[in-house]
């Protein structure tokens, strides 16, 4: 058991951080097979966090790389694209699994989301997927 749990968490961090692909495929044959533990949700949740939080580090990198050349990216154009990402992009956070997740994650560093709110959602947006996708895991 204690190899299972350690492949899903390495399959998560591996595909939180920067590749947006379906996660935890071990973790989805193991629900399906019926030996999905809480534990192994568990490992799926801090997988996600941990390359999460590595993608919003690099969203911060970029920030900064903005800071010196600022010809790229203008001061009014960041202020209106930051607003719009405050406004709206912050309520799609939870929805990071999907597709272009990963470029959320990064635009919450970029944007300058504090580290903890970003990684609240993407918690919240973990046991929503939980929820939906793994119906009977969480009672």
């Amino acid at each position: 058991m204690q190899q299972e749990l350690s492949t899903i968490f390495i399959e998560n961090l591996a595909q939180t951080f920067f590749l947006p692909l379906g996660q935890s495929v071990v973790f989805e044959a193991m629900y399906w097979f019926g030996n999905a533990t809480l534990a192994g949700a568990f490992m799926v949740l801090l997988g996600a966090l941990g390359g999460s939080l590595a993608n919003w580090g690099f969203g911060r990198m970029l920030a900064s790389v903005r800071l010196r050349r600022k010809e790229y990216f203008s001061d009014m154009r960041f202020e209106r694209f930051n607003r719009f990402f405050r406004q709206y992009g912050i309520w799609l956070l939870p929805l990071y699994w999907g597709h272009f997740g990963t470029l959320l994650v990064i635009a919450a560093g970029f944007f300058a989301l504090r580290w903890w709110v970003t990684l609240a959602f993407i918690a919240a947006g973990t046991l929503l997927r939980f929820y939906w996708q793994f119906p009977g895991l969480l009672g």
